[in-house]
């Protein structure tokens, strides 16, 4: 038998912080157990503020192998940019040709977390949430993630996301498709099709 070398695809993903972070941690050892030949690495900005996920951008774009022709992604929550806290959507909407559109999730990193539960629970959330249609501040929203979540906190993800699974991620993917969820995520849209791409048999 011929065995066909596949060069590993690195994609470097400028994020808000530690817990983007731990996601991407626990997404990238997903797809090492299951062969998948792309690989994440993360630069965490410190904040969702344009300024900042901006120069996460550009640390990137130093750190990335010359040769790669995949150009780094920028992952953020959306809830500061319907706000336009700090002008930060003002800033966004006139940033340089050389910065590429955000990968939002909508609202907030929570929301996408509940994505990889069932159908059940993502409606109990959106329930939770009085319909989802507008971002909640931390404030509001953590007291209610516990009745999905008992154990999380900021930092980590919930025990029930770790490891992560073909199965929750095949929930967020749907979920984010389906146009009467509230909840998106552009990064799993993004990275779903090209993980099938790769391995056409990841979600068997």
């Amino acid at each position: 038998m011929t065995y066909r070398y596949v060069p590993q695809v690195v994609v470097w993903i400028a994020c808000e912080g530690s817990t983007d972070k731990a996601y991407l941690a626990a997404l990238n050892r997903l797809l090492s157990e299951k062969g998948v030949h792309i690989s994440l690495k993360a630069e965490a900005a410190g904040s969702g503020l344009f300024k900042f996920l901006e120069a996460a951008y550009r640390k990137c774009m130093r750190k990335r192998d010359k040769s790669c022709k995949a150009l780094p992604w920028i992952w953020a929550d959306s809830d500061l940019y319907e706000r336009n806290e700090k002008k930060c959507r003002d800033q966004y909407e006139r940033r340089s040709p050389d910065i590429p559109e955000i990968l939002f999730s909508r609202h907030n990193l929570e929301d996408v977390l509940v994505m990889h539960e069932d159908d059940q629970t993502v409606q109990r959330w959106i329930t939770l949430c009085k319909g989802g249609l507008t971002p909640l501040h931390s404030h509001e929203y953590m007291p209610l993630l516990a009745d999905i979540y008992p154990d999380y906190s900021k930092r980590g993800l919930p025990k029930r996301l770790v490891p992560l699974t073909p199965q929750q991620l095949h929930n967020a993917y749907r979920h984010s498709l389906d146009e009467s969820n509230p909840f998106k995520c552009d990064l799993i849209e993004r990275l779903v099709p090209i993980i099938l791409q790769d391995s056409p048999d990841f979600f068997n």
